[in-house]
């Protein structure tokens, strides 16, 4: 059990503890022992203030026990295999597609810095490898690193060496020398009115499940695990709306979950157009029929399977068929997700304020809706001009 010391001031008031924990002993006989001090937390009794600490020395300790004994010389390897992983990343309070996003961003850069000291990383290692990502490095088609994959790169080592700083696990942490990537906004793609009519039109050809679901994902903003996550108890044809309040992904290690949606504010309620509400229902009687069900229970999926309409469907299937969809109708290239940048883009020149358009597409942050979305169109600035030519009377 970690031992704790108080640490008095000139006035004898304790201003911080010292927890020591003994990790076993050393060939020679010695103590192999790790310490770390901590100020008396603010606004508590003494009493209180002692409880908390005797709480902070003990998780300290179970995170110190988690698989890793720390030593002089500790590989970067070993930090995120025998710690970072199982006390940060496996705590419970991550996503599958999170802990699957870590996994393979963690794999370039312990392929970098491999069994190098973990307190022997300078910044300016770092900032040797950040270079090599942005020359060097290809991605798929022979393509360098986009820069949102190189600033991935640097917040998740901003994130590992805080963790480290955190646990004094590091003398020093190099992140605090490398500055922030700048963060680019590059235009998101998305379908013209005159080409998201084009599309609607063509979807009249194909089969109801599917008309159904991409005009949803068009008229409502839907990420893709959203729209195949959906649940007919989710829809109301009575209110006209329509709840997201979970999410499907994938990964290699996990298969198929079903989970929160991205963030708290992607949990919402959409209104429903009564031309959508109509589709909704047409497929609701086919998907009985599909499926040879006199009716559906309410947590049978929108869109789910032929034969088990209580299972979902592989969530990259919808970006197979629209890929298909698009190369039979010679129609622009775009992906499910592209049909939400239409929703959003198209919300903003029907008139739809920033605070409409965030709420309607669950973003955690206005800046997200201002930066993507909130791009102007040549047909934009024309009508802006010209209203700026009748407010001055037509003189110019």
């Amino acid at each position: 059990m970690a031992s704790i010391m108080p640490k008095y001031n000139k006035e004898g008031s304790v201003i911080a503890y010292r927890f020591r924990v003994c990790l076993g002993r050393e060939t020679s006989g010695k103590q192999k022992t790790v310490s770390k001090t901590v100020p008396v937390p603010e606004g508590l009794s003494p009493k209180k203030a002692e409880r908390e600490m005797q709480r902070q020395a003990d998780d300290w300790e179970k995170n110190l026990g988690a698989g890793f004994t720390p030593t002089k010389k500790t590989g970067y390897r070993a930090f995120v295999d025998d710690v970072w992983f199982p006390v940060h990343v496996r705590n419970g309070e991550h996503k599958p597609s999170t802990i699957d996003y870590y996994q393979r961003m963690s794999k370039r850069l312990v392929e970098h810095f491999g069994q190098q000291d973990i307190n022997s990383i300078k910044a300016l290692d770092i900032q040797r490898f950040i270079n090599q990502l942005r020359t060097n490095e290809k991605q798929r088609g022979n393509q360098p690193l986009s820069d949102t994959t190189v600033k991935h790169y640097i917040n998740l080592l901003r994130i590992q060496f805080g963790f480290a700083e955190k646990h004094d696990l590091v003398e020093r942490n190099p992140m605090r020398k490398i500055d922030a990537p700048k963060r680019v906004h590059k235009p998101v793609d998305f379908l013209t009115q005159e080409q998201a009519k084009v599309f609607l039109k063509a979807l009249d050809t194909e089969p109801l499940r599917w008309r159904c679901m991409m005009t949803l994902l068009m008229s409502c903003g839907l990420r893709r695990g959203e729209a195949v996550a959906l649940q007919w108890r989710d829809i109301s044809f009575k209110d006209a709306t329509l709840s997201v309040e979970r999410a499907v992904t994938y990964t290699k290690e996990a298969g198929i979950t079903i989970g929160k949606p991205k963030s708290v504010n992607s949990v919402r309620v959409l209104p429903l157009t009564a031309g959508m509400l109509a589709l909704l229902r047409q497929w609701q009687i086919a998907q009985r029929r599909e499926c040879l069900q006199v009716s559906l229970l309410p947590r049978a999926f929108v869109f789910g399977l032929e034969v088990d309409p209580y299972s979902t469907m592989f969530p990259t299937t919808p970006t197979r068929w629209m890929s298909n969809f698009i190369k039979r109708h010679s129609l622009p290239d775009v992906s499910p997700h592209d049909l939400r940048h239409t929703c959003g883009t198209l919300l903003l020149m029907s008139g739809a304020t920033i605070k409409d358009t965030q709420d309607f597409l669950g973003h955690e942050d206005a800046k997200t809706t201002l930066a993507f979305y909130a791009a102007s169109s040549p047909e934009s600035l024309r009508k802006a001009a010209e209203g700026l030519s009748g407010m001055l009377c037509g003189t110019i």
